[in-house]
Parts: structure tokens; C-alpha cells; sequence
């Protein structure tokens, strides 16, 4: 997949450097044959992530589509047939209320009166077929059922919101059990998504058929403080899913003792509407009790938030003479804002560009920002701004939609590099006209690697990947204060009215030192702020 993550922008970070280096010794000799041999048996070292779906392959639908279809094979199939029943409603629609689960045997009276061989064959093969539903049949009275609820993906909840707070409820029929088959599972609440990763078993022992084979996967939206009117969970959707079925299936119980049921895709619905409400990955397991005790459970990889850094580097900033009047320069710096899910904000800033006479501001600055995905707003905003001596001013913002980087980060486990870069930054009065352009490059860096690699703020040391120049002579050239409009003209006014005051006399001159001092004060102290 390494082609369509470059076509995306973004490739996730591989360290193969140990494997490289073994593989490759003996190439100093510039041998083809070394080289081609090379080339043909090398391979990026996977990265174990801890917890996982083992050898549990995806399939795309759901597990009824893709083994009681009429492709399957013939060992694929039930052994008995499935009816739908229906009523008829008030309208003279069929509804369907169940299904009539059967094995019809026609035979002709003929052959039967005759007790030919091919009818003693054929009378054989039905009662070996009805030995074995019974038998499966008794051996299903205290069973374990787990199912793995992975994901959900597209939910779309009753109250229309993008940013959802959901969870999963798993449900058998009771039948004739005394005590109910429900898990509402609370722990399972996923906040601001609505494509939420819930990695969650649910397991249900004592369980028998047919008193339960009907299992219910329920997905709720937990309303938030202020939505009005909502005082209780929302079903989003629901799946319905016959576990006797997966039960008289052979292939189903071979791939239960070997660990490797596929993870289906379920579509989810609510009654009486047709509209997908989204989709539900999950696997199903169905164990004998005594098998279940000596098989180990699957750890399934956490869904909390991890801990992730984004480095964002600000190279510099062109064409900014087009955002002055003529005649006049900026005095411009970058920052970055990230809105954590506390609804607190993570600003970072670069230094200042003073007098930026050539429309080009140099920064060479690196913003860091600790995160954890996945979260609620995975965003950056970048922002240009013009510093004075009382207060900054915005000129130019570009805000980045990091959702499908950080969900794609989170899932493997990985970094994710977003190559360097100009991007069109706009004002939000006009946002299609590009105002100017800022020069930059960004990584997401893993919480396996943050261990590994660290870097500092701005220019601060470890300075690397990349390295940033402190000693670049344009940087260096607008880093004066003396640059800067405001400054430079409060410091030739001081020297205008320093000669001024000493060309006076007598008591005039005193109380000129006075008000000299008093704009002095001022000056520092306005200098100050604009420092901060």
C-alpha cells in the first residue's frame, strides 16, 4: 500500500535500518548478483503492535453473504433449510416475523413400495442427516458465546451530529433461561466520532439453542449536557445476528478451534426503515463450555487515546509585500493553535520577522504539540500575524483537517510524514484569495518512536530532522530590533529630541530631560510587550 499512502501525502514511518545493514553486507563488491538477490528477498520488518485480531482475515460483507450464498461450497452449507414467515399488515405489506427452520424429504410412493437399493441409499443418507442435526443439536445446551466488537464506521445518530459520544449493547434472546442475556455496556463509551474503534468482547456463558440464537449488536448515542430534549440514549442502529445458523456450520466450527473466523462487516438498521445507519465490524465465536476453559481469549488492542507529538516546521513565509500598502513592511510571525478535548487550546508561535522589506519572512522554526488520538478536533491552524507594539494583528490563517492522518496514525500504530510544502494561506473575509504562502513541513510521530527520538522547541536544541539553521543569513538579518518600523523610528525620534534638548537652555532644558525620561519610560515598557 506503500504507492497509495505517497499518492495521499503521507507514508508511514518503517525503521528497517538493523535489517537493511545484515542484508546488505557484501555490497562493496558491486556484484548484480548480489544486488539482484538483494533486491528479491528483502522485506520491511513488520512492527508487532501488543493486542491484535491475530489471524482473523476481514471479509467484505457479512458472514451469511460470503458462506450461505449459492457460490459456497457444498461444506459451507446448512444442513437444513431457512424460511422466512410473514404477517400481513394493515396495509397489505408482508412483515416478516420469524423464520421456519426445516428438512423436507420427497420420495415417490412407487420406489417406496418397492424398497429398491437406490431407495434404501437415499433413506440411509436422510437418517445420517437427521442423526447429526440431532446430535449437534444436544451438544449445544451450555455453550460460550464471544463477540469481538471492533469498530463502527459512518454512524449516523439521531440527532444529526458529526462528533458523537456512542456505545455498544449486546443482547441475546432469553428463550427459556431464567436470567437475561444483556450486556449494556457503559465501559464501551467512545467520545467524538463517528467512526468510533471500540475493541470490546462481549461474552455470554450457559448459552443453549435454540432458546438463544439470536444475538442483537446495539449501538446508543449518549446525548450530551446541552442537547435538549434527549434525556435518554438514542439508538443509532441495530444488527441481528442467528447464531444456530454459524452453529450447523462446519466450516464455522473448524475456523472457531483454529482462531481464525473472519471479522465481518454488518450494516446497522433501526425498525422499519431501510437507510443504513452505519456499519459494525465484529467476529463471533461460538465454544462448547469445556473448550472455551482451555482456549485463550484474544487481547484486543486498547482504544484509549494514545499519546502522539506533532511537529510542525515553519520554513518561512512569502509574498507578504502583497498584503502591505506600498512603502510599508511587517513586523510578522506564524502560530499554531490546537484545540485539546478539555476545550483547552495549544498555541505555539515562531520569533519575529522584523521588516520584512523583500515580502520573504525567514523562520526556520519547529512548533511541537503533545496530543492524543483519537480526539475531537484533529485539526492545526496556522496563522500569520503582524506584531506591534501594543497588539498583533492577523493577516493570513490555513487550518488542516487531520482526521483520516490521525485515524490512519492510531490504527497502525505508526508515524505519518507529511512532506515539505508551500500551502495558500487566505483571510477569512476573502478565503478565496491567497493572500501569501507559508513554506512548511510536518510529522506525526508515534508514541513508539517518541521514546526513541526528541527534539526541541523552535530552535532549540536536538535540532534535527530536520536540522534548522540558526545561522541563516537572511534569518539573521531580521532579527534586529533596530529593524523593526516602530522601534527604529521611537529610537530616531529619541536622537532628534536628545539634540534638540541639548541645543536649549536654562530651565526649559530640565524640565525637557524630565519628559525625555517620561517617553523613555514608555518606550521600555511598550517594548516590553511587544517582546512578549
Amino acid at each position: 500500500n506503500v504507492g497509495d499512502q505517497l499518492e495521499l501525502g503521507r507514508l508511514p514511518s518503517v525503521f528497517a535500518a538493523d535489517r537493511c545493514n545484515s542484508e546488505a553486507t557484501g555490497l562493496n563488491g558491486g556484484s548484480l548478483d548480489v544486488i539482484e538477490d538483494f533486491v528479491e528477498n528483502f522485506s520491511w520488518g513488520a512492527v508487532e503492535e501488543q493486542g491484535g485480531t491475530g489471524n482473523h482475515q476481514e471479509i467484505v460483507g457479512t458472514f451469511e453473504e460470503e458462506y450461505f450464498s449459492a457460490s459456497a461450497s457444498e461444506a459451507e452449507h446448512l444442513p437444513y433449510e431457512v424460511v422466512p414467515l410473514y404477517v400481513g399488515t394493515e396495509w397489505g405489506a408482508p412483515k416478516q416475523v420469524g423464520v421456519l427452520k426445516l428438512c423436507c424429504r420427497v420420495v415417490s410412493r412407487g420406489l417406496k413400495k418397492k424398497g429398491d437399493r437406490e431407495n434404501r441409499k437415499e433413506a440411509r443418507e436422510w437418517q445420517r442427516k437427521v442423526d447429526e442435526i440431532e446430535e449437534r443439536m444436544q451438544r449445544s445446551t451450555d455453550l460460550v458465546v464471544r463477540a469481538y466488537v471492533l469498530s463502527a464506521d459512518g454512524l449516523l445518530p439521531p440527532s444529526g451530529s458529526s462528533d458523537i459520544s456512542s456505545f455498544v449493547s449486546t443482547s441475546l434472546e432469553k428463550g427459556d433461561a431464567k436470567t437475561g442475556f444483556t450486556q449494556h455496556d457503559m465501559s464501551s463509551l467512545r467520545n467524538f466520532t463517528n467512526n468510533p474503534t471500540y475493541n470490546v468482547c462481549h461474552s455470554f456463558s450457559f448459552v443453549r439453542f435454540p432458546g438463544n440464537c439470536m444475538m442483537t449488536l446495539s449501538f446508543y448515542e449518549k446525548p450530551s449536557a446541552g442537547m435538549l430534549g434527549a434525556a435518554s440514549d438514542m439508538l443509532i442502529g441495530r444488527t441481528r445476528i442467528d447464531l444456530e445458523d454459524r452453529w450447523f456450520t462446519p466450516r464455522f466450527e473448524e475456523s472457531v478451534e483454529a482462531c481464525i473466523v473472519p471479522i465481518e462487516s454488518r450494516p446497522l438498521y433501526t425498525s422499519g426503515e431501510f437507510v443504513k445507519k452505519g456499519y459494525v465490524r465484529v467476529w463471533i465465536d461460538i465454544l462448547p463450555a469445556r473448550i472455551a476453559s482451555q482456549l485463550t481469549q484474544p487481547a484486543l488492542p486498547s482504544s484509549e487515546p494514545l499519546s502522539f507529538q506533532l511537529r510542525v516546521v515553519i520554513w518561512k513565509v512569502t509574498g507578504i509585500d502583497d498584503i502591505f500598502p506600498p512603502g510599508e513592511y511587517g513586523d510578522v510571525y506564524v502560530s499554531g493553535l490546537v484545540l485539546l478535548d478539555s476545550s483547552s487550546t495549544l498555541v505555539e508561535r515562531t520569533d519575529t520577522h522584523y521588516r520584512a522589506d523583500d515580502g520573504v519572512a525567514t523562520f526556520n522554526w519547529r512548533l511541537v504539540f503533545d496530543i492524543s488520538i483519537p480526539c475531537r478536533e484533529p485539526k492545526l491552524s496556522i496563522r500569520l500575524w503582524n506584531a506591534s507594539l501594543l497588539s498583533s494583528e492577523p493577516l493570513a490563517e490555513v487550518a488542516f483537517d487531520f482526521r483520516k492522518d490521525y485515524a490512519f496514525a492510531r490504527k497502525q500504530m505508526c508515524s505519518v510524514d507529511f512532506a515539505r510544502g508551500k500551502v495558500k494561506l487566505t483571510h477569512p473575509s476573502d478565503p478565496g484569495q491567497a493572500l501569501c504562502q507559508v513554506d512548511m513541513e510536518a510529522r506525526l510521530v508515534s508514541q513508539t518512536e517518541l521514546g526513541v527520538t526528541q527534539v526541541g522547541q523552535g530552535r532549540d536544541e536536538p535540532n534535527e530532522d530536520p536540522y534548522l539553521d540558526p545561522n541563516d543569513p537572511h534569518l539573521v538579518a531580521h532579527r534586529s530590533l533596530l529593524m523593526a518600523p516602530g522601534i527604529g523610528g521611537a529610537v530616531k525620534a529619541l536622537q532628534d529630541m536628545g539634540g534638540a534638548i541639548f541645543s536649549m537652555s536654562g530651565a526649559l532644558r530640565k524640565y525637557a530631560i524630565i519628559a525625555a525620561v517620561i517617553m523613555g519610560i514608555f518606550a521600555i515598557i511598550a517594548l516590553i510587550i511587544m517582546l512578549r
